[in-house]
């Protein structure tokens, strides 16, 4: 089935019998005036009964990027192939335990808490950590992150607290000054906050956008202001510093 973007790409695309997609072709471009000839590009899937992925190829002219995946049983990946032909395995030593290994023989461990929370991360190719969780009386959760062999006590960590809505909301971390000291740094997170309580969906009942109340500094009029996800992420910073850390002007 030939199909044409908005763009005027041409790419054909072939499915199984279940519909699940198999292979796509970019149809490339004979010489001109404007540049060289543009050879085919393909990429291709190899699907198990589950719909797992077991090889994936990518073809273009002299170009040949081939990788694949291995499962065991109940459908866990236990290996994949990258196209360098480097391999990385993954063992499920138990229930709430996965050990991968890379080619290099560097091990992460990774344990989780019986609800598949992670509670500890450790291994020849990383740094240990610990995850420790929990709630504040107003209903937020924290999350604990704490670095190094010493466990919980590790002097290392940082602790990021999530609002009602499981968004961040404020993180702190401690750290090592040149002298010596420790000192712990707040910030306060405004990635994917929403902007309001008034929710608007569009027809496919998604969230379109969000309106918040602001007020006029002159008239002291409230109006609403409304802005979508787009404008908020591209305006809004990642990371703020909290306000007690701002010095206020002299």
């Amino acid at each position: 089935m030939l199909t044409v973007n908005t763009a005027g790409i041409i790419s054909s695309n072939s499915y199984d019998a279940a519909l699940r997609p198999l292979a796509s072709t970019l149809l490339g471009n004979p010489a001109s005036p404007f540049g060289p000839a543009q050879a085919d590009l393909t990429s291709s899937v190899i699907l198990d009964a589950a719909g797992n992925s077991l090889q994936t190829a990518t073809v273009g002219g002299n170009l040949a990027l081939v990788s694949s995946n291995a499962y065991n049983l109940a459908g866990l990946p236990v290996r994949a192939t990258d196209p360098r032909g480097i391999s990385t395995t993954i063992d499920y030593t138990s229930p709430l335990q996965t050990q991968v290994t890379a080619a290099n023989s560097a091990t992460l461990i990774a344990t989780s808490y019986a609800d598949g929370r992670r509670k500890r991360v450790h291994g020849t190719g990383t740094t240990e950590q610990h995850l420790q969780y929990g709630v504040n009386s107003d209903g937020s959760q924290w999350v604990k992150a704490t670095f190094g062999a010493e466990g919980t006590k590790s002097p290392r960590w940082s602790k990021t607290t999530l609002d009602m809505l499981v968004y961040p909301n404020t993180a702190e971390v401690m750290r090592f000054e040149a002298s010596g000291k420790t000192r712990r740094i707040s910030l306060r997170l405004h990635l994917l906050r929403p902007l309001g309580l008034d929710t608007q969906r569009d027809d496919r009942g998604l969230v379109h956008d969000r309106v918040r109340p602001s007020r006029n500094p002159r008239s002291g009029q409230t109006i609403s202001e409304t802005r979508t996800w787009s404008d908020h992420l591209r305006n809004a910073s990642m990371v703020r510093p909290s306000p007690k850390m701002v010095r206020p002007p002299p």
